[in-house]
């Protein structure tokens, strides 16, 4: 993988210096999300189990080559923002929204989602 220019160059500098996500916050983060009242989607252990399905650092590297950061929450770690984090942190900490796990991910989706070729289909 190619190294950001600023990787190559001690003279470049970024908003956030040599730290991701290296340029102002987005207040959008690039989210994905499904109808929670449609099958297979109803069922949380299915919502669970996409979830441990996505790589996300693997996004972050590959799609934006390191300048991304991954949020826990479908809102970005805007300063605005922290104490509405803060608030659930307790949640984040028995619940790892960012945790990829292709077994967790599996033993959630056995019942309501079938591996094939192209991927798990509902």
């Amino acid at each position: 993988m190619r190294r950001p220019l600023f990787r190559q160059n001690p003279k470049i500098v970024t908003h956030t210096g040599q730290k991701p996500p290296y340029g102002y916050m987005d207040w959008w983060p690039i989210s994905l999300y499904v109808n929670n009242e449609k099958p297979p989607f109803n069922d949380k252990d299915i919502r669970w189990a996409l979830s441990y399905f996505i790589d996300r650092q693997q996004i972050i590297d590959v799609g934006y080559v390191g300048a991304s950061v991954a949020a826990p929450l479908p809102l970005p770690e805007y300063p605005p923002l922290r104490p509405y984090i803060a608030a659930v942190r307790d949640l984040l900490a028995r619940h790892n929204t960012l945790e990829f796990n292709l077994r967790k991910a599996r033993s959630c989706s056995s019942e309501g989602l079938e591996e094939g070729r192209r991927g798990f289909l509902g």
